[in-house]
């Protein structure tokens, strides 16, 4: 009987710490998903920000500046000038934006 109580007292510790370690693996996962969903959040904040910046790029091009000079007027490469101002042409302008309520009557 002795063999056996000490089996079962050897189960009951390592149940116990496999929870502990079950309970810190999942105390890890939603710190992972935690953070992840914040950082998705940031990225779409960047992505709006940026579309805003290459509104002024786009208006800047469209007053005849050129891209190099853009470049130095906002202290940035002509790489970022480029991908700002693809980002822009890929955006539907806001004029051709319906609002879905029809005409006027």
């Amino acid at each position: 009987m002795a063999a056996r109580q000490r089996a079962k007292q050897q189960r009951i510790l390592l149940d116990a710490e496999r929870e502990r370690c079950d309970a810190e693996r999942e105390q890890a996962a939603a710190g992972y998903f935690d953070l992840s969903d914040k950082r998705d959040v940031l990225r779409e904040k960047i992505a709006d920000v940026e579309v805003e910046m290459s509104l002024h790029v786009r208006t800047l091009l469209d007053l005849g500046e050129k891209l190099g000079r853009v470049a130095i007027f906002l202290d940035t490469t002509a790489e970022e000038v480029r991908r700002l101002r693809a980002l822009g042409d890929a955006r539907p302008s806001s004029g051709s934006v319906d609002s879905g309520s029809g005409p006027a009557a």
